[in-house]
């Protein structure tokens, strides 16, 4: 049980890093375009 909860919640965790990762460079974008507008 524990074997198949581990396999479960890391891949998870690794895809949250992931995301969190990804979201300094998604607001940068979004920011730029923000810009553009004005």
């Amino acid at each position: 049980m524990s074997e198949v909860l581990s396999s479960l919640v890391l891949p998870a965790m690794m895809n949250v890093r992931t995301r969190l990762a990804g979201l300094p460079g998604i607001r940068h974008v979004a920011l730029e375009r923000l810009e553009k507008k004005r």
